[in-house]
């Protein structure tokens, strides 16, 4: 957010950063059907152990991440591929806490037809934040750590969940 230049969008998306949040606590089926296990006709067979153990790295680092910029922004901010104010790290850490959970639902799901979707948002995730780092990239401080390392991360996690994904999809009953 730039409070300098652009008062008026820096406002629209503090609302928005508010709103989301409420909105989909607020938004999520409670109904005992939502709680019901999957019926069998929507089962997909079992989850590879090797997308759980991606899905619990990126519950790591998601935790990790959403809990320095809550905690030290400043510290993160040392770390990241551009500077980082502490408002800024900490609306950040909204969108690493909520793939955390995300994660964190999925990795205990026990069955591939109830985490398709949570699999191919997670995937819109990662692919988005690579592509915009393609577009930011030459708009960085070179000298700053990780400038490449964020990318590439968000990149090769991207292509391993695809992976995955695909291989859930052939083999499914």
């Amino acid at each position: 957010m730039n409070w300098k230049t652009s008062i008026i969008m820096a406002h629209i998306w503090v609302i928005a950063y508010t709103v989301e949040p409420v909105m989909l606590f607020l938004l999520e089926p409670r109904v005992p059907e939502a709680k019901a296990p999957l019926p069998p006709e929507l089962r997909r067979g079992s989850i590879f152990a090797g997308l759980k153990g991606v899905v619990a790295l990126g519950l790591i680092v998601c935790v990790t991440i959403a809990s320095l910029a809550i905690i030290n922004p400043q510290f993160l901010s040392t770390r990241w591929p551009w500077p980082l104010d502490p408002f800024d790290a900490r609306i950040m850490a909204a969108f690493f806490a909520l793939n955390a959970v995300w994660g964190l639902t999925t990795y205990f799901a026990g069955n591939w037809g109830e985490i398709r979707l949570a699999v191919l948002g997670m995937i819109l995730f990662t692919v988005s934040n690579f592509f915009l780092w393609l577009v930011i990239l030459p708009l960085l401080d070179k000298a700053r750590p990780n400038v490449y390392g964020y990318g590439v991360g968000f990149g090769l996690f991207s292509i391993v969940l695809i992976y995955y994904f695909w291989r859930q999809e052939r083999v499914r009953p």
